[in-house]
């Protein structure tokens, strides 16, 4: 009898702490994507503002100046969230490349 209660007990601080770990691992990665995204975001805005300093905006192409635009006034937008806000809505991965543009272009000074 008291072993059966015993085993109960300790399958019960098991599934505990699985729960706990799990829910632990869920935040971590999370968190992980946050930091992730806002590192991103701040590398693009920082070279948006170089190019505007050292040449100005105007001298992008139509479709980077529209994306680096947007990307200046919705610092917090995800890639998905900034492609719908075009003109002509495109997907995460273009916006991703025309993105990797802008820093290439702002590199390059």
């Amino acid at each position: 009898m008291g072993a059966t209660n015993s085993s109960l007990e300790l399958m019960g601080v098991k599934i505990v702490k699985d729960i706990r770990n799990t829910a632990n691992r869920i935040t971590n990665c999370e968190n992980a994507n946050i930091d992730k995204t806002v590192t991103a975001a701040v590398n693009q805005i920082a070279a948006i503002r170089k190019i505007e300093q050292i040449q100005g905006l105007d001298s992008l192409p139509d479709d980077l100046r529209e994306l680096a635009l947007i990307r200046l006034e919705n610092p917090d937008l995800s890639l998905r969230e900034l492609g719908e806000r075009l003109n002509e809505p495109i997907s995460r991965s273009g916006v991703n490349h025309r993105l990797n543009r802008l820093i290439k272009i702002a590199n390059s000074f």
